[in-house]
């Protein structure tokens, strides 16, 4: 410029000995060319020469706010709000660099009390250029979602459009004292993908998630009494409903502090609309973290029927506090249907796994969750479906149900909590929800965290059936595993269900195993080869027969160290089919 014409000729040579971008120097109409810059606000009151085919701005609201973008003339107004429209009426949209759109310079800087609909203009935008949108560095975005249109933040992408954002350090936070206004879904960002927000039979090739921090505000209500009082609410929700499908997600490193909400939602239930295919064909959650829960908490990471394939890779959450609830990963499912549903869980530690289905599932052979080096601090629950883990560390704490289609357990480590009352915290497996429950463990160690009072009775496994006559509703069986002698009995099954050990090291103060019959209820029992040197009572097994059934229980070899098998009821002993030679009965 410096006094020289500016052609087209010359300004597009310039423009391109600087690397393809111009600086917006001020411009108002008739006047000449000067060397001031602008941010973004200001341009609809400039007169932008048409020769001008980009320009940069400086800022957004002012220079140097982060908000500075590059802008490239275009021949209509663009259907995204990334974009500006100078004082002649020209527009120019924003553009892309490096694939990436900053948020900033759609006006969501991290000041406003309300970040959404800068946000949901921003992501709108980066959808429709098929690019990432990154956050600003550091910024903390308010969002209140009793002002916005939906639930939040959301992403609504269209058919064959991606979703990726790249929180690039920022943190999503609720706003202080949100209206209680219940009945209304409040997420910190959430991709809905339904027929009410876009319509039906929508593919979306990938939602990716990098590094998000979230804030769910313990200010943002009243602290309540329990979670009834809370709304609906979770940080991260991602589902799929009505034909609408997503092919992939991917969450990387996000990490939740002062929750609040449910933590990362993914799958949701799923119901007859959405046809034969789980919504969400597959699902990677990376290194995800979690400070302590409040007390009316739910999930840290919740997966629902609506995913085909969950991977959680190395969860890591803080313990929770005292009294409050549980940094859980959960299922919560709806029927199926023909879906196949698998949740894998590779390494990490949080406080409790609650692995559950309503009554129409609970036979269901297509759920299935498989759970590697992966550490419980407090509880485990499984009721429907199957698992497998292997190297695992499981706490067994009060909440102790267990009714799995099949269960198999190698190389895992059941820690067993102690009640305040004292009693063992056990592992009940029953048949009243599932019509076969089989459990099998290989080479696994169950030890009691504390010991339980001198009174206390419960095993490390008890079987309860309910259906009478059905001997094999639930099955036990253990090769190679060992239980802390502190226990008051190793396994407790009397009155039903099928056990068998094969060369495990047995423990237990009041006898080894206890089995036998009652009522309408058997139950049969085989050894082999197991060591009941560590029991602590004079009786190795129990058997009891107070009513004739065709049980045929096999004692076979194994280390007996003296001690006894006892024979209680007058059916007792003819319901004993095998005993290792030397073995004393007592009556």
């Amino acid at each position: 410029m410096n006094g020289q014409t500016l052609n087209r000729r010359t300004f597009v040579g310039s423009l391109a000995a600087a690397g393809g971008a111009f600086l917006l120097p001020s411009v108002t109409r008739g006047a000449p060319l000067a060397g001031a810059l602008a941010p973004a606000m200001l341009i609809a009151s400039r007169s932008i020469p048409a020769v001008m085919e980009s320009f940069r701005t400086t800022g957004f609201r002012a220079d140097g706010d982060g908000g500075g973008a590059l802008y490239r003339r275009v021949a209509a107004r663009p259907a995204h709000a990334f974009a500006l429209q100078d004082a002649n009426g020209a527009w120019y949209e924003g553009q892309a660099e490096n694939g990436f759109i900053d948020a900033a310079a759609l006006g969501a800087l991290g000041r406003s009390s309300n970040e959404i609909p800068a946000l949901q203009r921003a992501l709108d935008a980066a959808i429709a250029k098929d690019s990432w949108l990154r956050l600003k560095s550091g910024a903390t975005y308010v969002c209140d979602p009793s002002k916005a249109a939906g639930n939040g933040w959301m992403a609504l992408p269209r058919n064959g459009q991606s979703v990726r954002i790249d929180f690039n350090g920022a943190t999503l936070k609720f706003a202080d004292n949100l209206p209680r206004d219940k009945g209304r879904f409040w997420h910190l960002f959430s991709v809905p993908l339904q027929s009410a927000r876009g319509g039906r039979n929508r593919r979306v090739p990938l939602v990716h998630l990098r590094g998000p921090r979230l804030d769910g505000n313990a200010r943002s209500q009243p602290r309540p009494v329990g979670r009834s009082d809370y709304e609906q609410r979770s940080l991260i929700r991602v589902a799929a409903h009505d034909g609408n499908r997503i092919e992939r997600v991917i969450i990387e490193d996000a990490w939740i502090e002062d929750r609040i909400a449910d933590g990362l939602i993914i799958g949701n239930s799923t119901s007859e609309s959405d046809g034969p295919r789980a919504p969400i064909a597959r699902c990677d959650i990376i290194r995800p973290r979690c400070g302590p829960a409040d007390n009316a908490v739910r999930a840290f990471i919740g997966v629902g029927s609506g995913c085909s394939h969950t991977r959680i890779v190395d969860p890591q959450a803080a313990p929770r506090r005292a009294g409050g609830r549980y940094n859980s990963i959960e299922t919560e499912f709806s029927s199926i249907g023909s879906q196949k549903v698998l949740l894998e869980i590779e390494g990490g530690t949080v406080d409790a796994l609650e692995l559950g289905a309503p009554s129409d599932m609970r036979d269901h052979r297509d759920f299935k969750v498989l759970a590697t080096n992966l550490t419980l601090r407090d509880y485990y629950v499984h009721v429907g479906g199957s698992i497998e883990t292997r190297d695992c560390d499981f706490a067994i704490g009060l909440k102790n149900a267990f009714a799995v289609r099949e269960a198999l357990h190698r190389n895992t480590l059941f820690r067993h909590a102690t009640e305040e009352s004292g009693e063992v915290c056990r592992i009940a497996i029953r048949a009243d929800w599932v019509p076969i429950n089989d459990w099998r463990e290989e080479n696994c160690r169950h030890i009691l965290s504390s010991a339980p009072s001198a009174g206390a009775k419960n095993p490390a496994f008890k079987m309860l059936p309910t259906e009478a006559g059905k001997q094999d509703d639930i099955r036990l069986h253990l090769t190679g595993c060992s239980f802390d002698p502190r226990f008051p009995m190793a396994i407790d099954g009397y009155g039903g269900g099928s056990v068998v050990t094969r060369d495990c090291r047995m423990g237990g103060r009041l006898a080894g195993v206890r089995t036998g019959s009652f009522g309408k209820y058997a139950g049969t029992y085989v050894s082999q080869g197991d060591d009941w040197g560590s029991v602590g009572a004079p009786v190795a097994v129990e058997i009891i027969g107070n009513v004739a059934r065709n049980a045929r229980h096999r004692i076979e070899g194994g280390r007996f160290g003296g001690k006894s098998i006892k024979l209680r009821g007058r059916f007792a002993r003819q319901s004993i089919a095998a005993i290792p030679p030397g073995v004393r009965l007592d009556s």
